[in-house]
């Protein structure tokens, strides 16, 4: 796989981070988690992924974790940088440097993942639009990574 884990999370963490933003956390995300905690992906032009609305490709830089030792690496501490601007039920969960973060949307009966340009990168992007579908589940992004 192309990502360099961070390491393994606990349960318990991952409980704790559920409770903490009153979510539940699909189970492809939650084996991730327990398997990598986050990582680094290989940059290359084959770890590109599409997003459909936007008809280009975003690269991933970094999924994020749970207490990896680095908060600039933490799920929370981008998530709380970011609660004014996210609806509830969303977590950042990973970066694409040149454009803007991977968001993991929680809602009981619609989760999926998709893409926040928050710096409006992209020209369609703007103040009512800017969070993009990528996928229904984490295991479709990650098995788009070479």
């Amino acid at each position: 796989m192309t990502i360099k884990g961070f390491g393994q999370t606990r349960m318990e963490d991952i409980r704790l981070l559920e409770s903490k933003y009153n979510v539940k956390l699909p189970k492809d995300y939650i084996d991730f988690l327990l398997n990598y905690n986050g990582g680094d992906v290989k940059l290359d032009d084959e770890n590109n992924i599409y997003v459909r609305y936007l008809k280009d490709y975003i690269h991933v830089d970094i999924f994020l974790g749970i207490n990896t030792g680095n908060k600039e690496l933490d799920i929370e501490k981008w998530t709380d940088d970011y609660k004014d601007d996210l609806h509830e039920g969303m977590l950042v969960i990973g970066h694409s440097y040149e454009h803007g973060f991977i968001i993991l949307n929680c809602y009981p009966n619609n989760q999926c993942i998709s893409y926040w340009d928050d710096s409006y990168e992209f020209e369609c992007s703007n103040d009512e639009s800017n969070n993009y579908f990528i996928a229904d589940t984490f295991s479709e992004i990650i098995g788009n990574l070479k």
